[in-house]
């Protein structure tokens, strides 16, 4: 009872302490973070309420409540400091200050953040997790406790005796049963709500709008029934089970079936633990098809919808993460947190990951998600499944794992054999010792690769005869050459059909061969069905889509769930593109036109014209991607300047991804957006862009963004294209109009410089762009530009070239290198001669003071570069502090260690235990000032 009436009074304290913020002026955004995560924390005391209330077990909860004691008197604590912080003194009410520093504030958050996970923990009756998670926080939190009753104290000079009066205030809370049967009902009513399920569904929508239930229910219909038993029961599959914190690596060959057997371990998972709510499920099916889509963004946000969504009511941290970061273009390190968090509610969470050599490698996201999911295992024990083919580079992250080799099993072909047999001929179907010499020879040729078996099985649908049949198995491919075999005979059998159904095959595999994000089957029809050079789309001309699949032979399949035709295995993709050049020399060149001839129907005439349902239609690729198809279709250049001359149909073209941008709600265009320049170098079309300048276009046009063709050659990166206006009499230093944005005045210097394009800095350099031009509004250079977007290769190109490191109007740039933490920046701006004692930024302060700001050992690299180059270790603020003072407060205790190896004087300066007679000169003469000003 004593620890529920603890909750009871620390939930009263949270609405003070919310109405104490709201009276305070000053500071919004500080307010606004302090506020929400204040209220967060009386949600959850008012479940624990709730919980407890209600809960039949009362003897486990007796337990769960007592564990956080300690805890709660932290919280109480912490929140009674804020509250006298907050309160009036004196009895003068109006116009109270927020007294807060940002990083006063900063500390409080984490302060509560520590002390409500082990809420949530108790909340979800982790009892196990809580008990460890208590004792492993315990002296953490209560030094960071001692650290914010010190600042606290210094910053406002408050007082024991005030704690304790407002301490006597709090006993003058009435607790009741009533009134804790009341707060809960409201709890229930909140819940209840429209409101609070259309949010919930609104968040879960922001996190991710992936259907993951409907990728393995795909992957799972594929199954033959029966199958995949020998993994289920093997002891390895088994051990893996029952040790928490595992990983089990299950490389396979092309076509092994990992998929399936991917979708076989999530659905055994789900069948044992889908019912109990103290275990996390979760699972990715990586496609080289999506690999745009499948960022690391996209990758976590589905982990951690799938971990959140099978719960009554979505956990504080999710709806904390969607409240201050809905508004973020980078939100992956407050993802990571939240995951870690959302998994520790858990007391085990099994995450199954499929064909991670299909994640995305030439960006890093496949490394990434391994390294972020390894820190959740390391953090928060999970138990960890991955499949992949054999690539070096993911197998050495797993030599330390588990293992299964994931192989078709004997017994496991032979049954879909067996099952698949009423497919072939009569004559086989009434001749059961045919069908047995058909199974075991097929099961012998495939050799642990499941997906051959299919093909076989495929070749032998047309056959004649018994003899036709044996023929054809006596030659049944195998070895490392097999699937190359196998798909030869398949567009053999694709080209020794009838005319039109040959052409069918071929053009609907040329769209999903050439295609660069996934078609559904009515993009596909749309496409087949558009009549080059005709004005209107006629819906009798679309194919149909079984007539489709039947003339490719077993080539492509439709996923039911998502309605995506894709082909069928990702060997499937790799043989035909390289032999596209065989089967279907001209494939881009269709495409090109098929494209272009959709935009220029006479429904996308009109230049109002905007419907969303355009999103759905073979619009949506044709304007996404005709571009890229064009670039490898030499032989549609004529078309495609065509197209570029015609000012409605490119404007239709621009995307509906950028026109969604773009657009201010629907209307007429008052001004070109773009040019048919401007699209040739935005989208690298080097010969279309040639073949419009010998036309004599414009080349100083703007277009709606204020910029030239040069400047946007320069930003997209292309240095064929860029050589190619500059050959052409483009101005090297023009810059974007005045009136465009925060990069007014840029150059294509700065703009290449702060996307990153090396090739291009280095070829406008050569020519004699100005290197220290300056923009309209913020007066950035293009080596500003570089430091501020963590292009190290640029900014050195940049500083070898001489550019000023003095230019700048928010700091230097060592300063911004320090801000983002990013060593090897800070390592050649000092190379290059920077003063490591000039202020940082606008505020004052040198680059060793802000590092010292920072809560993490990494720091300690930077701040030896910095003391190394002649960093002044013993600067004083205004107020007293030194560096080592604000190490000592502010960052890992490491850090503090570090600076009086090097040399750093405690005694000088405010560090963070008594005053030095500096800081008290300091102070005396700030108070004599402050008794002045009120006089004059």
């Amino acid at each position: 009872m004593e620890t529920t009436a603890s909750i009871i009074a620390v939930t009263q304290l949270c609405e003070k302490v919310i109405k104490y913020i709201i009276a305070v002026s000053g500071a919004k955004n500080e307010k606004a973070r302090l506020r929400l995560k204040i209220r967060g924390c009386s949600s959850l005391l008012l479940q624990l309420q709730d919980e407890a209330a209600d809960s039949e077990e009362v003897q486990e909860w007796s337990k769960t409540l007592e564990l956080l004691t300690a805890p709660l008197a932290r919280l109480h604590e912490a929140l009674s400091l804020t509250a006298v912080a907050l309160s009036s003194r004196d009895g003068v009410r109006e116009k109270l200050q927020w007294p807060f520093k940002e990083k006063d504030v900063g500390m409080l958050v984490e302060a509560i953040d520590s002390e409500m996970a082990m809420l949530s923990l108790a909340l979800d009756g982790n009892i196990t997790r809580l008990l460890i998670e208590t004792n492993a926080r315990s002296k953490r939190n209560e030094q960071d406790l001692r650290e914010l009753k010190s600042i606290l104290k210094l910053d406002m000079g408050t007082t024991i005796s005030t704690l304790e009066s407002l301490g006597g205030d709090l006993h003058k809370i009435q607790i009741t049963q009533n009134g804790v049967r009341g707060g809960v009902d409201k709890l229930h009513e909140r819940h209840d709500t429209k409101e609070a399920m259309a949010k919930r569904q609104t968040i879960l929508d922001w996190l991710t709008p992936i259907d993951h239930a409907s990728q393995q229910r795909d992957a799972i219909s594929r199954r033959q029934a029966g199958t995949g038993g020998w993994l289920l029961h093997s002891q390895v599959y088994q051990d893996w089970l029952g040790t928490s914190s595992c990983t089990l690596f299950c490389p396979g060959i092309p076509g092994a079936g990992k998929t399936v057997s991917a979708s076989i371990i999530n659905t055994d998972l789900w069948e044992r633990y889908g019912s109990d709510k103290t275990i996390g499920l979760a699972h990715l099916f990586c496609n080289y098809r999506r690999q745009d889509e499948q960022t690391l963004d996209a990758l976590l946000s589905g982990l951690l919808r799938q971990l959140v969504e099978p719960r009554a009511s979505l956990p504080n941290h999710v709806e904390e993460f969607y409240d201050s970061q809905k508004g973020s273009p980078d939100r992956i390190e407050a993802m990571a947190k939240t995951l870690q968090l959302v998994a520790s509610i858990y007391s085990r969470v099994f995450i199954v990951i499929d064909a991670l050599d299909e994640c995305s490698a030439p960006h890093g996201c496949r490394i990434t998600l391994l390294s972020r999911i390894q820190e959740l295992q390391n953090t928060c024990g999970i138990n960890l499944l991955v499949t992949s083919r054999f690539i070096p580079e993911i197998v050495e992250k797993f030599k330390t794992a588990s293992v299964i080799e994931i192989q078709a099993d004997r017994d496991d072909v032979r049954r879909y054999l067996s099952e698949n047999m009423s497919r072939l001929p009569g004559f086989v179907r009434n001749k059961a010792e045919l069908q047995e010499e058909i199974i075991s020879k097929i099961v012998e040729a495939v050799r642990g690769m499941f997906l051959l078996a299919k093909l076989h099985l495929d070749s032998l649908l047309g056959k004649r005869s018994p003899k036709a049949v044996r023929i054809a198995l006596d030659k049944l491919p195998t070895g490392t050459d097999a699937y190359d075999s196998a798909y030869d005979s398949a567009i053999e059998r694709i080209e020794s059909q009838m005319a039109e159904q040959t052409e069918l095959a071929k053009q609907a595999l040329a769209f999903l061969t050439c295609a660069q994000s996934p078609l559904s089957t009515l993009e596909l029809q749309e496409a087949m069905g558009v009549e080059v050079g005709e004005l209107e789309l006629d819906p009798d001309n679309y194919p149909d889509i079984e007539d489709v699949l039947a003339s490719c032979l077993g080539l492509i399949t439709v996923d039911e769930d998502s309605d995506i035709i894709r082909l069928v295995h990702y060997t499937t993709q790799e043989y035909l593109e390289r032999t596209l050049s065989r089967w279907y020399p001209e494939a881009e060149a269709m495409i090109v036109d098929v494209c272009l001839s959709y935009l220029c129907l006479n429904r996308y005439a009109g230049p109002t014209y905007w419907d969303p349902t355009m999103d759905d239609t073979w619009y949506a690729y044709a304007a996404e991607h005709w571009a890229h198809h064009a670039r490898r279709a030499p032989s549609s250049l004529e078309r495609v300047v065509d197209f570029l001359t015609r000012e409605i149909p490119l404007i239709r073209s621009y995307t509906p991804r950028r026109l969604s941008v773009l657009r201010f709600g629907i209307g007429d265009i008052k001004e070109p957006w773009t040019t048919g320049l401007h699209f040739a170098a935005e989208y690298d079309l080097e010969d279309a862009l040639v073949a419009l300048l010998q036309r004599g276009l414009d080349l100083s046009q703007r277009d709606v963004h204020g910029q030239t063709p040069l400047l946007v050659a320069a930003r997209m990166g292309s240095k064929a294209t860029v050589e190619q206006l500059l050959r052409h009499g483009s101005s090297i230093d023009e810059r974007i109009d005045e009136g465009h944005g925060e990069h007014a005045g840029y150059t294509a210097l700065h703009l290449a410089s702060m996307n990153g394009h090396v090739p291009i800095v280095r070829l406008l350099l050569t020519a004699g762009a100005a290197i220290n031009s300056q923009g309209c509004n913020d007066h950035e250079t293009p080596v500003s530009c570089a430091v501020n977007w963590g292009h190290t290769e640029v900014v050195q190109v940049l500083l070898d070239a001489k550019a000023d490191m003095a230019l700048h109007t928010l700091g230097t740039l060592l300063g911004r290198a320090i801000w983002v933490s990013d060593i090897n920046m800070t390592r050649i701006i000092l190379t290059a001669g920077a003063d490591p004692n000039l202020p940082a930024a606008d505020f004052g302060e040198p680059p060793l003071m802000e590092v010292c700001y920072g809560r993490r050992r990494d720091s300690i690299p930077i701040i030896k570069m910095l003391l190394d180059a002649g960093a002044n270790i013993n600067y004083i603020r205004s107020n007293g502090w030194t560096v080592y003072g604000i190490a000592k407060r502010q960052s890992d205790p490491h850090v503090a260690e570090y600076l009086l190896e090097r040399g750093a004087d405690p005694e000088l300066g405010l560090n963070g235990r008594t005053d030095s007679p500096h800081s008290k000169g300091i102070r005396l003469r700030r108070n004599k000032t402050e008794r002045v000003i009120p006089c004059s």
